[in-house]
């Protein structure tokens, strides 16, 4: 069974979270990473999770922090360990994410203009409406994640795994799919009524935007209907 925290580790949690923080506001718009690295994995930690953190030795419970509008752009995070992570209306413009952990996050609404997410492990995540305008998203594994509304207009797919995510009313026009896994991934077209446009929470009309003379059903892509 897990342990409260004592008075002692409630202490040294709290202390813990308010340095963190310090450090993530003093690095503001920095290019570097600052130490927001360490900082956000331990804002994002629960005890027994491996991490770069300190834990206490023995199985404690805490809630991670929410880092909801973060405000990071130009950061460079490469390799972060953020699975599960509630980064709603983050601001990540061009941050360096490269191989970033961010499984089952939520990225909603959050601005991921122009970032580095090559290799970055998105599978399961929320990124309804967020903005991946020119985001490179190279060989990125964003299986089964929710991308409705998203723009990722001239985004970078190239080899990235799309396979059974959620595409409907995204932007993907002058995006580079080639090679991208997207079997099973759902679209919607200018046929989908107001009501099923309705139910996806998108304003009508809502078809998913590809390239010129791109053919969604010859890539394995499902229509939602």
């Amino acid at each position: 069974m897990p342990l409260l925290l004592t008075y002692g580790e409630q202490k040294q949690r709290n202390s813990d979270v308010t340095q963190a923080w310090t450090v993530i506001t003093a690095a503001y718009e920095q290019k570097g990473s600052g130490g927001r690295i360490q900082a956000l994995e331990l804002l994002n930690a629960s005890p027994g999770i491996p991490g770069r953190h300190r834990f206490p030795w023995f199985w404690l419970t805490w809630n991670p922090e929410s880092l909801q509008g973060l405000e990071a752009p130009n950061a460079f995070l490469q390799n972060i360990q953020l699975p599960n992570a509630d980064l709603w209306q983050a601001n990540l413009k061009n941050a360096n994410l490269r191989g970033a952990n961010l499984q089952n996050s939520s990225l909603e609404r959050a601005n991921l203009q122009k970032s580095i997410l090559a290799a970055a492990h998105l599978q399961g995540s929320r990124l309804r409406i967020a903005n991946l305008a020119g985001a490179d998203l190279f060989r990125a594994n964003l299986r089964g994640a929710n991308l409705r509304g998203a723009n990722l207009h001239s985004a970078g797919l190239v080899e990235a795994n799309l396979q059974s995510s959620d595409l409907a009313g995204a932007k993907l026009q002058m995006a580079t799919l080639h090679r991208a896994n997207l079997q099973d991934a759902k679209y919607t077209d200018a046929s989908t009524s107001p009501k099923l446009c309705e139910s996806l929470s998108l304003s009508y009309p809502c078809p998913t935007g590809f390239p010129e003379g791109f053919n969604p059903e010859s890539r394995g892509m499902v229509k939602i209907n």
